[in-house]
């Protein structure tokens, strides 16, 4: 999963059905990811943050295949290249 903005960030476990905790790291060209389990997806993506005049949006989004491929060394060609959750934030 990809956070919306190019910073680390903690997930603590008491937010997710398993427990576990997630730190979301930036690598390389602003994408800040972790690898999450799937049973915490959902709650992950229940998730919200303040934008855009008061507006709440997803402050976690399933990752494209252009951020996996750049977080993870490649040349990032697997996508659209992805933006925010919101797309303009």
């Amino acid at each position: 999963m990809a956070y919306y903005q190019p910073s680390q960030v903690l997930v603590e476990g008491t937010r997710t059905p398993t427990g576990r905790d997630y730190v979301f790291v930036t690598r390389r060209q602003g994408v800040c990811m972790a690898w999450v389990h799937p049973d915490d997806v959902p709650a992950l993506l229940a998730i919200k943050r303040h934008c855009c005049g008061g507006k709440y949006r997803p402050k976690f989004a399933p990752a494209t295949e252009a951020q996996v491929s750049l977080w993870e060394g490649g040349d990032g060609r697997g996508g659209d290249g992805g933006s925010g959750p919101c797309g303009h934030c």
